[in-house]
């Protein structure tokens, strides 16, 4: 189980890096339920693969670039998978980093579930608030 795992996530990661939405469509459960930690608007959690791609649309539509600074090692656990990253919001001048810890649980092949956690959540916070819809 934990190579397929191994295998899901990486094509996870690789499809996510070159944005190819298909692959990444095909990683995800129906079902997925992502966890965003925060006190913004964009925080919460969101049910379904399309509430995460209506996600990722509206932070792309509202002007927001999100640039991935730094990439940890993928770490898995059974049906549990971790990894820590470095990304860059900007809209305009507005710009904030912060490092992030994305935990995801397998089930059936696919990504079921996700959360997201920023170690300056008050920043993140803060821009997102700035910036409503991403």
């Amino acid at each position: 189980m934990t190579e397929n795992n191994r295998d899901l996530m990486n094509l996870y990661v690789q499809a996510w890096l070159e944005g190819e939405t298909q692959d990444l469509a095909g990683a995800l459960a129906d079902a997925l339920v992502l966890h965003h930690s925060g006190n913004h608007p964009l925080a919460g959690e969101f049910r379904g693969k399309g509430a995460y791609f209506e996600l990722l649309a509206r932070i792309s539509q509202a002007g927001t670039d999100v640039l991935l600074l730094e990439m940890g090692n993928l770490e898995l656990h059974g049906d549990d998978a971790a990894i820590t990253i470095r990304e860059r919001f900007a809209n305009g001048d507005d710009v904030v980093e912060s490092n992030r810890t994305i935990v995801y649980r397998i089930d059936g092949g696919r990504i079921a579930e996700m959360w997201i956690t920023d170690e300056d959540q008050a920043a993140v916070d803060a821009f997102f608030t700035r910036h409503p819809d991403g």
